[in-house]
């Protein structure tokens, strides 16, 4: 039977979880939007695709399950639940692992719905993307470790590091955890490297999270691939793709002095504002920290991924600092207990403490709402609609633009409009390989498809700069849909 600690830890853990799915799932997504990205990840899973480096290969394969096994809802909103599920899991296990380094329960639980409707937290948790698999990952294998501290024995730290390597196939930027890991276990039993059961065991498990990417492999390698953004075939192939050669001259593009003057504020400041409250917190409860090497684990932690966000030129740099609020949190947290600890032992004192704590989840609810409900995002499906409508059936359609092209491959691959309405689509073509093919003289390999575009195919397009291109090459256009998308045919119409 669970002892009476371990059931309210399992009781703190299922509300905050139960309470943040309820949030998520009213502020999903509800189709395709928001991004290029997400809309990537709605239909690449499902259909088996490869995407950018790094490959996130656990991602796509449990989404591909979790887009066959769920029976309701379209393909894009099932693919966002899945990260409703992932950062309600992740919100939930955050509040057991407070339980488990001796916080109370309504500090706990609100420090963990306080983690769930952050702005940057709660962003991740209505869209389909990586960051709140990982953040359920991550807030695991916390708990992992911290239970194996506190309840003895290998059994949490062998599960803890398995976590850890399915990890590695979500987001190579778990890799930025293994140095605070290494410092926690090694202070606690110095001699532990010595082991062969556990070197044996962490050598297997990294192999494992490796072997992921194999799945990159066996996609690229099979002709009946649709999506093929990132073609891997050969283990040269792979380490490009699991390292993100693609985006070695962002990483570390900056030099010192403007990381330390200028990137490094900019993050932070960006941390405080999102945070507020918490942030104080955080820096009380680093002082409280109970666990011998939790502090350590979790300063080197984020000073790692602090570090590597301020160092990499990427426009999308804030989901790099989730990790980064999830330590943040779970030190408020702790901080927030030790406060709690303090009032008087009266009863209405205790309420009014509780009450107290509540009211932060609150507070991040009210204010963050707005920023992070996507329950209305509707525009971007609306648009890609009215094109698809307007390029009718047996066409290609022309795109400039990365987002649209995204959202239509979505409804072509994902739903299915290619082998319903003979649907392609093509965001890479010159003018002269688009008049070649409306002359049937060639037929363009749709980017990121294996299968060549059938000939004799309507060409379309939304591009008002590619249709004076063709104008040039000798093709004229005529309006299509109210002038939305224009249709391509080649030759002088008089």
């Amino acid at each position: 039977m669970l002892g009476h600690g371990q059931a309210r830890s399992g009781l703190v853990v299922l509300v905050v979880a139960g309470v943040l799915l309820t949030v998520y799932v009213a502020t999903l997504l509800p189709g395709v939007g928001y991004s290029g990205d997400t809309a990537k990840f709605q239909f690449a899973g499902p259909i088996l695709g490869t995407v950018h480096p790094t490959g996130c290969p656990t991602y796509l394969m449990l989404s591909h399950v979790l887009g066959r096994a769920l029976p309701w809802g379209r393909l894009a909103w099932r693919i966002n639940l899945l990260s409703a599920i992932c950062a309600a899991v992740a919100g939930g296990f955050a509040g057991g692992l407070l339980m488990s380094l001796g916080v109370a329960p309504a500090p706990a639980t609100a420090s963990a719905l306080a983690l769930g409707v952050s702005p940057l937290f709660w962003s991740q948790a209505v869209v389909a993307e990586v960051y709140a698999l990982h953040a359920a990952l991550m807030m695991t294998a916390l708990w992992l470790l911290a239970g194996w501290r506190t309840a003895g024995g290998y059994r949490d730290l062998y599960a803890a590091l398995l976590v850890l390597a399915v990890s590695l196939g979500n987001h190579m930027t778990t890799v930025l955890i293994a140095p605070g890991v290494a410092v926690y276990v090694l202070r606690h039993e110095p001699r532990l490297w010595r082991s062969r059961r556990v070197v044996a065991w962490s050598v297997l498990c990294l192999a494992a999270g490796l072997g992921q990417y194999g799945y990159c492999i066996w996609r690229s390698r099979d002709p009946t691939t649709r999506f093929l953004e990132t073609t891997t075939t050969s283990l040269g192939d792979l380490w490009r793709c699991i390292t993100g050669a693609r985006y070695h001259a962002q990483m570390f593009a900056w030099p010192v002095q403007t990381i330390l003057g200028q990137r490094l504020p900019d993050l932070l400041g960006q941390i405080l504002r999102d945070l507020t409250i918490l942030v104080p917190l955080a820096i009380y409860g680093l002082m409280r920290v109970r666990l011998r090497g939790w502090r350590t684990l979790m300063t080197v932690y984020a000073g790692c991924q602090l570090a590597f966000a301020a160092g990499y030129a990427n426009s999308d740099i804030a989901v790099y600092l989730l990790p980064v609020h999830l330590v943040v949190v779970l030190l408020a947290g702790i901080g927030l207990g030790d406060l709690s600890a303090r009032i008087p032992e009266r009863a209405q004192f205790h309420r009014l403490a509780a009450a107290a704590c509540l009211a932060l989840p609150v507070y991040f609810f009210l204010h963050d709402r707005e920023i992070a409900d996507r329950s209305g995002d509707i525009a971007d499906a609306r648009h890609t609609e009215s094109i698809l409508a307007a390029a009718g059936e047996d066409a290609v359609i022309l795109t400039a633009d990365y987002r649209e092209a995204c959202f239509l491959r979505y409804y072509v691959l994902g739903e299915g409009l290619q082998e319903k309405r003979s649907l392609y689509v093509q965001d890479f073509a010159g003018a002269e390989q688009i008049v070649a093919y409306l002359r049937g003289e060639a037929a363009p390999v749709t980017k990121g498809q294996s299968s060549r575009v059938p000939a004799g195919l309507a060409v379309v397009t939304t591009n008002d700069g590619l249709v004076e291109s063709l104008r040039s090459c000798g093709s004229w256009a005529y309006p299509l849909a109210g002038g939305l998308v224009q249709g391509i045919r080649s030759g002088n119409p008089c």
